[in-house]
């Protein structure tokens, strides 16, 4: 999510991204097949990053070992700090050499299982005000919009799956 730039020195380095080059806000969420939004991290600044934000949570240990844990790419290394057994994620391109068709075949079929999460962050960047520029700096505002917007996108999941079965 995009917001305005805060003023004051310390505060603009604290949400400026470098890689997006912009003042961002990030958010950890857990997604099952169904699409429905089983947990969102607290709301901190952009630039930390993915790993920090999951071993801070401590997300991997509160899901049960036989459960499969599918992330992106972006949580390289996480099997060296978390205890749990089932984690799936693509592997990166290293530097200055391409992947193997093996390794790329493997990657497609992980992304086709871990499309429901996108489509879950798609479901919630439907509603305009998490994806527009947030001006409002009151303390905990742009995590109660974020909250909301996933409440909203589960609510006819949940109704879907309740009256429709």
């Amino acid at each position: 999510m995009e917001q305005k730039g805060p003023t004051g020195k310390d505060l603009q380095k604290e949400f400026y991204s470098g890689k997006k080059k912009r003042h961002t806000i990030k958010n950890l969420i857990l997604t099952n097949k169904d699409k429905t939004i089983l947990f969102l991290s607290n709301t901190i600044s952009g630039k930390t990053h993915d790993l920090k934000v999951a071993e801070n949570t401590m997300i991997t240990s509160a899901i049960p070992k036989d459960v499969a844990c599918i992330l992106g790419s972006s949580f390289e290394g996480i099997e060296k700090t978390s205890k749990k057994v089932n984690i799936i994620k693509p592997k990166k391109k290293p530097k200055k050499r391409e992947l193997t068709a093996t390794q790329k075949a493997k990657n497609t079929r992980i992304s086709k299982k871990r499309i429901f999460v996108e489509n879950a962050f798609a479901g919630i960047k439907r509603f305009r005000i998490t994806s527009d520029v947030i001006r409002c700096f009151r303390k905990d505002f742009k995590h109660l919009i974020l909250v909301l917007a996933a409440g909203l996108w589960n609510l006819p999941l949940f109704f879907n799956k309740r009256f429709n079965s």
